[in-house]
This record gives C-alpha cells, sequence and structure tokens, in this order.
C-alpha cells in the first residue's frame, strides 16, 4: 500500500463470501476514481474468501487484507474495517454488491462540492444473485427472484433538507433498504457517531445519527447495484438476524432496542430544544405505527419479506 495518505477508504467487511467477493473487487479497483485504499476485515471466513483476498492483495497495492479468527458478528466487522481508515473519505463495500464503475467519481464529486453534506450516495438498482435486474411492482415493492414482494423501493433525495429534525424524519419514515449508508461519508461525521449497533438495524440508527449531523446527497442514476439472494438479511428470521450481526449477544426485544438506540442517536448533535421534541415525536410515531401493524398483521407474515425490517424499528 502507499504511504501516502488517500483520499478514500473502501472498508469490505466479508464473512464466507467466497461467491461474490471476487466480483465486488474487480469492481472497487476498475473505478474511474483511483485515490482509495481498500481494507478487507475477514471475519474468521471458513470457505475460500481468504485465498481470494490474498489474491487480490498481491495483485493491487491498495489492498490491505486483515482478519480475525473469531466470529465477531457483522456489526463488529463493519465497525472494525473503519478503524483502520485514515483518509477524510470512507465507504462500506459489501462483498456481494456492486457498483458503477463511475460511483465513487460521482459521489467524491459531490461531496467536495458541498462542504455541509456528510454523505453522498446514488440511486440503486436491485438485481438478482446473477446480476440481472429485479422488477418493482405497481405498488412500488422490489419483486424478488421469484416475485414475490419485498420491501418498498428506496425513495429518491431523502435526508437532503436544511434542518436536521427532517432528515431525522426521512430516515425514520421513509428509508427502507438503509443503502444510503453504503454512500461514501465524511469519516469526521462517522467518528462523532455511535457507528453500527450490536443489534439487527444498526445502519438504520447510524444513518438517523448522520441525518443529525448534515445532509445527504443523491445522484439520480441508479450506480448502486444492490443484490438480493438468498443470504441476505431480510430472509432471516429475527434470532438469526440478531446472530448474524453478534453471535455473543442473546437476541432480546428488536423493537426495545431499536426505540432506545434512537433515542441515543440525538446525543450526536447540538439540537435545540424544539428540534429534540420533534425528534422525539418522529420515534413516537414510527413506534406507534408499526406496533399497529403488527397487531393488524396475521402472525405468520409478520416475518416475511413483504414486510422487512421496517416492522422491527421502533
Amino acid at each position: 500500500m502507499n504511504d501516502r495518505t488517500p483520499l478514500l477508504c473502501i472498508g469490505v467487511p466479508v464473512r464466507n463470501g467466497e461467491a461474490y467477493l471476487a466480483e465486488a473487487l474487480d469492481c472497487a479497483i476498475s473505478q474511474s476514481f483511483g485515490d482509495f485504499e481498500l481494507v478487507i476485515s475477514d471475519n474468521a471466513s471458513t470457505d475460500a474468501t481468504s485465498d481470494i483476498c490474498r489474491t487480490y492483495a498481491d495483485r493491487d497495492r491498495r489492498i490491505r487484507y486483515t482478519r480475525v479468527d473469531r466470529n465477531i458478528g457483522a456489526g463488529p466487522n463493519f465497525n472494525r474495517v473503519f478503524a483502520f481508515c485514515r483518509s477524510p473519505l470512507f465507504k462500506w463495500m459489501p462483498h456481494d454488491d456492486l457498483l458503477a464503475a463511475n460511483y465513487l467519481e460521482r459521489c467524491v464529486r459531490l461531496l467536495k462540492a458541498d462542504a455541509g453534506a456528510v454523505l453522498a450516495h446514488a440511486a440503486v438498482r436491485m438485481i438478482d444473485e446473477d446480476g440481472h435486474s429485479l422488477a418493482v411492482g405497481g405498488d412500488g415493492r422490489v419483486l424478488g427472484p421469484n416475485g414475490q414482494a419485498m420491501m418498498l423501493a428506496e425513495a429518491l433525495h431523502l435526508a437532503e433538507g436544511d434542518l436536521p429534525q427532517h432528515r431525522f424524519r426521512d430516515v425514520l419514515r421513509r428509508m427502507n433498504w438503509c443503502t444510503a449508508a453504503l454512500g461514501v461519508i465524511r469519516a469526521e461525521a462517522l467518528r462523532r457517531t455511535h457507528m453500527h449497533g450490536r443489534f439487527y438495524g444498526g445502519d438504520y440508527v447510524l444513518l438517523a445519527e448522520l441525518a443529525l449531523l448534515g445532509r445527504f446527497l443523491q445522484d439520480d442514476e441508479p450506480l448502486y447495484l444492490k443484490r438480493i439472494h438468498g443470504g441476505i438479511s431480510v430472509h432471516l428470521s429475527s434470532r438469526d438476524r440478531a446472530r448474524m450481526v453478534d453471535p455473543s449477544r442473546p437476541p432480546g426485544l428488536p423493537g426495545l432496542t431499536l426505540r432506545l438506540a434512537f433515542l441515543k442517536a440525538l446525543s450526536v448533535a447540538r439540537l435545540s430544544p424544539g428540534q429534540r421534541l420533534s425528534c422525539l415525536a418522529t420515534v413516537a410515531r414510527v413506534s406507534v405505527r408499526n406496533r399497529l401493524l403488527h397487531r393488524l398483521l396475521p402472525r405468520g407474515l409478520r416475518s416475511l419479506p413483504l414486510v422487512g425490517r421496517r416492522l422491527e424499528a421502533p
């Protein structure tokens, strides 16, 4: 790796990612923007992940491979890879997603042009395990590989307003897939957050904290390719989701954990009493809405991808 500090650090947290990892790394190193270092945090993989990582690290001096020998969970591993960041900008790169060749260039350009923004990302195109685009139904829900309705497609230009309470509200009430958390983020702002919590939905809370710290920016072109396959979290039970994020912790009560985390999130920014009250009201409204939906839906439907994570929100 170069001794000079690059403008951007890409963090790749991975566990047993042999199926898609090489394609993701190829996508990263072929970006039109090349002033980055790429740090991989291998979370005790037991497949060919280690061999793939070492091959790419030997091939490209911008790549650094690190590994832990015990499964620490997805949440701690996301935080671990950021600890290696020495650049002013940072981006998490999941091992199973892809980027258009100009994704980094566009996001960096947006942040350079707007000092008040903390995060830049792009519109999303959903793909299946083979890279084919997934359709969006007439009700706005993404249709999975088998045609099943999943969560609503992400709306454009959320959390871009001037008022922190409005940006906070956008995250809690309108974000579904939280792919904005995988955009290019100012490392200084990210260090002011509580990072990924050791619970499912940590990216949701992290986005809320970043929204309190500054505006988001979004490129309208679908430059981010989110892969939908059998191993993603929306297909898992609540217990398996909790175990994926942190295998050392009991599942607990997801709704209560998220409510408390959103309340804690208000401490990252200096808010006026009125702004703080507005944020508290948003948490309360979303909490009541989700409790009502849980009661109205039949028990057997509550864990389906149609419902998704939003019902486990506060």
